[in-house]
């Protein structure tokens, strides 16, 4: 399941997720919250019982820094196998 979103710098978005028991494994939907949704009165709860998290910017770049060689041969492998058509080629 993926999350496909134009997210603009400063901007918040609410995203539910919304998980339905299936017979053989749970199914996942996310719903997009906007003003005048269903879901929009329960944002200003949710927002205060959910504990925010931000990164830590500097903590981020030393890890960066420190994996940097490993991040780079994850991305080169990441590239060369979604350039390959669906005969497994290149």
């Amino acid at each position: 399941m993926f999350l496909d979103a134009d997210l603009a710098p400063g901007r918040l978005c609410y995203i539910i997720t919304r998980i339905s028991p299936g017979v053989w494994r749970a199914r996942v939907a996310f719903i997009a919250v906007t003003r005048g949704s269903e879901y929009w009165e329960s944002v200003l709860q949710y927002e205060q019982e959910l504990q925010k998290l931000e990164p830590d910017e500097a903590k981020l770049k030393a890890w960066e820094e420190s994996n940097k060689e490993q991040i780079r041969a994850l991305l080169s492998a990441m590239k060369r196998i979604s350039s390959r058509d669906t005969t497994g080629r290149n």
